[in-house]
């Protein structure tokens, strides 16, 4: 699903405007109001919540700023309206939201761990995690396009394109975990 989405959506046309309006409040408004709701459940004691509630709030708000991509890309195509307009923009906010909350998971696992901006171990991992986003753009889109045209039309992608695609992605993950990055 990801291979068939133009990222091209993300930054040219008339709703790439919307997509990334979209793409940074779905998931910034969640983490905003809950981390309010969780702010004011610790300092005022007259709502009367429990210590024992507040983790299973920050459970939830955790849940609900993550908007998978692969997720929302196959409920695109059960509904029959991944190649629509609305499903182009739907996958174009759905991956600005999936960057963006990686970014607050990021932030937010980082500073629960007790290691906050001032050791800079956060401001490192946001860092990696934006230099990793870029560099994976500016190489994979001139491999594909290099496959592409090693492929004749009409016949499939060689077994060994396939493998190293593989072997960048577990890469990927492996650098990307040991970075302290959410992979």
């Amino acid at each position: 699903s990801g291979v068939k989405m133009d990222p091209r959506l993300v930054w040219t046309g008339s709703a790439s405007l919307t997509a990334w309006s979209v793409g940074i409040l779905a998931p910034l408004i969640p983490f905003a109001g809950g981390s309010a709701i969780v702010l004011m459940c610790k300092t005022n004691a007259s709502l009367n919540v429990h210590r024992y509630h507040i983790p299973a709030v920050r459970s939830i708000i955790s849940t609900n700023i993550l908007f998978p991509f692969p997720v929302i890309a196959s409920l695109l195509i059960d509904l029959k309206i991944m190649n629509s307009e609305l499903g182009r923009l739907t996958l174009a906010s759905t991956l600005i939201s999936d960057l963006i909350s990686n970014f607050l998971a990021t932030i937010a696992s980082n500073i629960k761990m007790g290691s906050g901006w001032r050791d800079g171990i956060t401001a490192s991992s946001v860092i990696l995690l934006v230099a990793w986003c870029f560099l994976i753009v500016a190489s994979a889109e001139p491999f594909a396009h290099w496959i592409i045209k090693q492929t004749p039309e009409g016949k499939p992608v060689h077994r060994v394109y396939i493998i190293i695609i593989s072997g960048a992605v577990l890469l990927a993950v492996i650098l990307t975990d040991n970075a302290g990055v959410n992979f």
